[in-house]
C-alpha cells in the first residue's frame, strides 16, 4: 500500500514578497546558499485562534527566517511536482486551507486535478493555513483517518482499517 497525504502544499504562493526580495532570494540561492531573509509569515496568517497564535509566539524554535537554499528547493521541487503530476499513480489526500494566507490553495487544487493517481480533496474553507491547528482540526483529523482506513481496506488490510 502506498499513499500520500498533502496538507496546505507549496505549490504557489498566496502572499505576495517584495519583488526585489525574490529577485535577491533566487540570487543568494546559487552564490550564497545560507543566507536567510524574513520570510513575510506573520502567525496571524497562520492561526486563526487567539490560543494558538500565542502558543506559536512563545515557542522558542519558531522563527521567521527561510534560508536562500529552502526557497530555492521549495521552488524548484514544486515545478517538479507540478511536470510530473500527471505520471503520478498514488492515491493522495490533499488537504486545503479555504482562506489560506501563505501558500495558493487554487494552485494546489489545480495540481490536485492533474494528479495521476486517485486524489481526494478537502477544502476546510475558513480554515487559516496550518489546519491541524486551527478549529476545524477535528474535521481535518477524522478526514485523515477515513482516507487511511479506506487506503488499509482497499490494500486488504481490513481488520487494520477496523482498528484506526
Amino acid at each position: 500500500m502506498s499513499g500520500a497525504v498533502l496538507v496546505s502544499p507549496f505549490v504557489d504562493l498566496a502572499l505576495s514578497p517584495p519583488a526585489w526580495k525574490l529577485r535577491l532570494g533566487g540570487l543568494a540561492d546559487r552564490l550564497l546558499p545560507s543566507m536567510t531573509m524574513d520570510n513575510e509569515i506573520r502567525t496571524e496568517m497562520l492561526l486563526r485562534t487567539s490560543d494558538e497564535r500565542e502558543a506559536r509566539e512563545r515557542d522558542p524554535l519558531v522563527h521567521q527566517r527561510i534560508s536562500a537554499r529552502l526557497w530555492g528547493e521549495m521552488r524548484r521541487q514544486a515545478g517538479v511536482l507540478s511536470r510530473r503530476a500527471e505520471q503520478s499513480r498514488t492515491p493522495v489526500l490533499v488537504q486545503l486551507a479555504g482562506d489560506d494566507r501563505v501558500v495558493s490553495t487554487p494552485a494546489a487544487r489545480e495540481l490536485a486535478t492533474r494528479l495521476g493517481g486517485k486524489a481526494r480533496v478537502v477544502v476546510y474553507e475558513d480554515a487559516y493555513h496550518d489546519v491541524y491547528h486551527d478549529p476545524v482540526s477535528r474535521a481535518a483529523g477524522a478526514d485523515l483517518v477515513q482516507w487511511l482506513g479506506e487506503m488499509l481496506e482497499s490494500a486488504g488490510g481490513a481488520g487494520a482499517a477496523a482498528a484506526l
